[in-house]
């Protein structure tokens, strides 16, 4: 989300969701648009339900701001799987500089850097360039 308020909306439907668990925290994201390295502050919603993927996905769909906001989750492990989400414990300037590298060498489509972690998407093929 692009806000507090966004944020704190898309964490009250989350609550709502069977056994959920739901954190947020400012981070900062860079991806790649226009031809070079985007940046915005966002909120990142957190959450960990038993609710399926798709009763989730609606949930957050109906009250966030964006058009297409970026649902990242955890599939079992079957190999090989098509994406990738890593996530790296880091100090927040280390996570801004390599979290700039990685989208600018377009080796991941997102980097969401925070004050202790860094975490990216991209496709698998791209996991042990990432790493």
């Amino acid at each position: 989300e692009d806000s507090v308020a966004g944020a704190q909306r898309v964490a009250d439907v989350c609550r709502a969701l069977a056994e959920a668990e739901v954190t947020t925290e400012e981070v900062k994201s860079y991806y790649w648009w226009d031809g070079k390295v985007s940046f915005d502050p966002e909120w990142r919603v957190a959450v960990r339900t038993s609710d399926s993927f798709e009763t989730a996905r609606e949930a957050i769909a109906r009250v966030h701001s964006y058009d297409l906001p970026m649902i990242i989750y955890d599939l079992p492990t079957v190999e090989p799987n098509m994406h990738w989400r890593g996530v790296r414990q880091v100090h927040a300037d280390e996570a801004i500089r390599l979290a700039e590298l990685l989208v600018s060498a377009r080796l991941v489509a997102c980097a969401q850097a925070s004050q202790e972690a860094l975490m990216v998407k991209t496709v698998s093929k791209c996991k042990p360039k990432v790493e």
